[in-house]
């Protein structure tokens, strides 16, 4: 048994920043893997990913949920500074419901974080029906579709989208009535509002908190935001205030990105 699903299909990078390139594989569950594991998290991972894609690489993490298909979603990542644009080369497609390990229905949280719609909807709105809390990065379906953004919404517990992201879902440029609109839509729960190295803000219907970023000098950022998430939702995993969460999360992010230097 695991104690917690990440969902999203793992990618092949190439990444360009500041002169440099780099490869890996990545894709936002990696990461939010990693920071899972760091936390003592037992996690297990449902993705798509060619038969190029090595696997062996994830120690302590549980890939009997990984789906092999025709081809790895390939993605082009390019960062200058606080703008970072990513170009899909290949798409390994979406994630095959019934392929889902049983016992990975057992786990107390699930984390959907997609390049594409790599998730089928049904499959999130099955989870939340099954009482399981959802949380979900929804920058991967805003690329898609944004209909099928917001019918996503009443059956997820934690969001976590950007200031951009936000005004798209929300129609609107007022930060506040967004929030209060998308929370509304979601029925309850908590949103996690990134605004890059200005820091983050932590919404719900009681609170509404503010941190700011660690400053951390010129670095390659991809991961990151995953990287914090992961961890936030570790930490609330295991009983912590979201808030309390947060501010630990960003350390652990800030660690992770002095080491890149």
């Amino acid at each position: 048994m695991v104690d917690i699903v990440c969902l999203g299909n793992l990618t092949k990078e190439t990444i360009y920043f500041q002169g440099r390139t780099t490869s890996q594989v990545g894709g936002p569950i990696c990461f939010l893997a990693k920071a899972l594991t760091v936390n003592n998290i037992s996690c297990g991972i449902v993705s798509k990913i060619g038969i190029d894609c090595d696997i062996t690489l994830f120690k302590n993490i549980n890939t009997d949920g990984i789906q092999i298909g025709e081809e790895t979603t390939r993605i082009d990542i390019y960062e200058d500074g606080e703008n970072t644009q990513g170009i899909v080369r290949s798409y390994s497609g979406k994630i095959d419901s019934a392929k889902i390990p049983r016992d990975y229905y057992d786990a107390g949280l699930y984390i959907v974080s997609t390049i594409l719609d790599d998730v089928p909807s049904d499959l999130i709105q099955t989870i939340k029906l099954l009482n399981k809390k959802v949380a979900l990065d929804l920058q991967g379906y805003l690329r898609v579709d944004l209909k099928q953004s917001l019918q996503l919404l009443p059956f997820v517990d934690y969001l976590k989208l950007n200031q951009k992201e936000l005004e798209i879902v929300s129609e609107s440029s007022n930060t506040t009535k967004s929030l209060e609109l998308i929370l509304k839509k979601m029925g309850g729960g908590i949103i996690i509002l990134t605004k890059g190295s200005s820091g983050v803000e932590i919404y719900s219907n009681k609170t509404r908190d503010y941190l700011r970023t660690i400053p951390v000098e010129s670095v390659q950022t991809v991961g990151a935001g995953d990287l914090f998430f992961g961890s936030l939702m570790a930490k609330v995993y295991n009983g912590e205030e979201v808030i309390r969460a947060a501010e630990a999360a960003q350390k652990y992010v800030h660690e992770e990105l002095c080491r890149r230097l």
